[in-house]
């Protein structure tokens, strides 16, 4: 038997090389503070109509991620360094809908057979625009009944003021922004039916 050896130069120093630089890079770097949206203290009115299931939104792979993502004044999009969600946008944003519907009085459910309707959504943007100083969150909303037939289709958008890119006004700008366009949603709901 021959040892095998490497064409290239470097072979095994240089991959070991690269495995240690990595793992120092690793090691060096902070972990990112991680936000969930403030907890469920709406107070619950009297809820009205027939239930509707509120279903995970569907999300580009860029917001369906756990990260805080920025546009820039010349609209490149990037992910805030230092911040994340502790879950994943859509369901996050899923459970805030459903908690602040209810809140607002339509009968919002996570899942069930038993609901007259599904709420499907494709979450179009949730994001900060540094330019605006904004917060901004885009959903296309399609209300069907329980056997399918659509009932209607609307985009939802909700706006906050967002002047600062940090970890903590960040999270509190797009809870704004996601309470704005849930008010928004709730107020189609009552009137879609």
């Amino acid at each position: 038997m021959y040892p095998i050896r490497s064409k290239r130069k470097g072979g095994l120093l240089g991959v070991a090389t690269a495995i240690c630089a990595a793992l120092t890079l690793l090691a060096c770097s902070s972990p990112r503070e991680t936000f969930d949206f403030s907890p469920d203290s709406f107070t619950r009115g009297r809820v009205h109509g027939e239930a509707i299931a509120i279903q995970e939104p569907s999300a580009p792979a860029i917001i369906d991620t756990n990260r805080f993502l920025i546009r820039g004044e010349g609209g490149e999009l990037a992910y805030l360094a230092d911040a994340q969600w502790s879950d994943t946008v859509p369901r996050l944003v899923q459970g805030r809908l459903i908690d602040r519907l209810m809140a607002l009085g339509v009968n919002a459910v996570r899942q069930g057979d038993n609901a007259a309707y599904r709420l499907s959504m494709e979450l179009r943007r949730f994001e900060i625009d540094s330019g605006s100083e904004t917060a901004l969150v885009e959903i296309v909303a399609r209300l069907t009944k329980k056997d399918g037939g659509q009932v209607s289709e609307k985009v939802i958008l909700g706006e906050a003021p967002a002047p600062h890119t940090l970890g903590p006004e960040a999270a509190r700008a797009y809870e704004a922004a996601l309470d704005a366009a849930a008010d928004r949603l709730a107020a189609w709901l009552r009137r879609g039916r």
